[in-house]
């Protein structure tokens, strides 16, 4: 397999635009791995939009966390 070109910055880029844009079907959930938190998004709106703002103060350590677990965790 080849070496990856990604940056740690790119999950940043890439999650921040996705709950910018599109946070309440869940679209940042999926791309940080969480299936089913991404499922009850987009089921209930972004958790009727209070887990959005939840998602705004802690979306740098969500990703943190994403990077730092093993590849299909």
């Amino acid at each position: 397999m080849a070496p990856s070109t990604f940056a740690p910055w790119d999950c940043c880029l890439s999650a921040g635009l996705s709950i910018s844009f599109s946070s309440r079907v869940g679209v940042h959930k999926f791309y940080l791995g969480k299936w089913i938190l991404g499922i009850i998004y987009f089921l209930t709106g972004g958790l009727f939009l209070a887990g959005i703002v939840y998602d705004y103060w802690t979306l740098n350590r969500q990703i943190s966390e994403a990077n730092a677990a093993p590849a299909g965790a």
